[in-house]
């Protein structure tokens, strides 16, 4: 099932593409919201896993809906397949709209790729996570998904990793494709309430973290 959103682009637009709800993702927000004030023309396309995805109604987009969550890794494996088919037939629909495409981590970077080649659209591969290490994938099945990204960074127009620590994940990068752009909330749009000290009050400093309990790759190691 295909969903789409309020269709409000220009002519030429930037493309992103998602597995997860572009609505919880700070990042992609955060792009769009720099695109929005530079008045360049953009949507997402992403995967809404159950029909009830938040979404943003400040960016426009089209959605795959696929409302069953049940089954094992061959039946899961099979939605990822629809989805990119369903991602690069949506290229080939609007190729001639669509000035770039960015893609988001391993599982929605292939359908970019395959566009690039065909039209000579550029792609940016941006890395959340590196694919093997965030599903546990090691041994034999690691060495062709290497491949595949030493072959997929080669082709990228950029390349962005949330920190510089994370390059020792990835096949070499090309200092000038890649870019560092950190994973973090736009601060700039959150209603943060004021705070000021009362007399008396603890001034201990205290640490808050909000995100996965990694050991490795996520900054808790440097703290």
């Amino acid at each position: 099932m295909v969903a789409m959103g309020a269709m409000r682009w220009g002519y030429f637009v930037i493309l992103f593409l998602r597995v997860c709800d572009i609505g919880i993702d700070s990042k992609i927000r955060r792009y769009c919201r720099a695109l929005r004030v530079n008045a360049i023309d953009h949507m997402a396309l992403f995967w809404d896993r159950d029909g009830t995805a938040k979404g943003d109604s400040e960016i426009p987009d089209i959605r795959f809906v696929s409302t069953h969550d049940g089954g094992g890794k061959l039946v899961k494996a099979w939605r990822l397949l629809r989805l990119n088919l369903f991602a690069f037939l949506t290229l080939w629909r609007m190729r001639k709209r669509i000035s770039l495409v960015h893609a988001v981590d391993f599982d929605m970077v292939l359908p970019a790729w395959l566009f690039n080649r065909l039209t000579g659209t550029p792609y940016i591969y941006d890395i959340y996570d590196n694919y093997p290490d965030s599903r546990g994938i090691t041994g034999w099945m690691r060495k062709p998904l290497d491949w595949m990204e030493h072959f997929i960074i080669a082709h990228a127009a950029r390349v962005i990793l949330a920190d510089e620590s994370r390059t020792v994940q990835h096949s070499p990068i090309p200092p000038s494709k890649l870019l560092i752009v950190e994973n973090v909330p736009d601060i700039d749009q959150a209603s943060l309430p004021q705070s000021t000290p009362r007399a008396g009050q603890d001034r201990r400093l205290r640490i808050g973290y909000l995100g996965t309990f990694e050991p490795r790759f996520r900054g808790l190691e440097d703290v």
